[in-house]
């Protein structure tokens, strides 16, 4: 639903309803996902989102404001998955790169499930990933206050 109230159909993928806002959002977002990774990343968004019955979030919020502040955030189903999270969320957060190749692979009908990178292969990433959640907890906790 667009702001002047027209509307138009998606795919039909996944059962939410967009509607478009008259301001914009914009903050760190941080998520769990139904799968236990965390996933850290920037959302800047002008729209809420509202699931539908039974539609499973992709995550749920542990700082941020997701679909529309309503503790949950995208959605997921099957191989699809839909999210306000952006870059760089692959460089930024590892596991989660590996978990989503590894979806990817299966798909494909590749068994990959051997493979896993071990923490000496993305020490740097990890670092960086941790001094991220260093910062956000700073604003989680009102140690970091920002000015309007």
């Amino acid at each position: 639903i667009r702001e002047d109230g027209s509307v138009f159909a998606g795919l039909g993928l996944l059962d939410m309803e967009v509607t478009q806002r008259t301001n914009s959002f914009g903050d760190d977002l941080w998520i769990e996902t139904a799968d236990g990774l965390e996933v850290i990343a920037t959302q800047v968004t002008m729209a809420d989102v509202t699931l539908g019955e039974g539609q499973a979030p992709f995550g749920k919020i542990i700082y941020g404001r997701g679909n529309c502040g309503d503790g949950r955030e995208g959605a997921q189903t099957g191989s699809v998955i839909f999210t306000h999270c952006l870059g760089p969320v692959l460089t930024k957060n590892p596991r989660f790169t590996e978990w989503l190749i590894k979806r990817c692979a299966s798909a494909a009908g590749l068994d990959v499930s051997d493979r896993t990178l071990d923490d000496g292969q993305i020490g740097m990433e990890l670092a960086a990933l941790e001094d991220v959640r260093t910062f956000v907890n700073k604003k989680r906790n009102g140690e970091i206050h920002w000015k309007k």
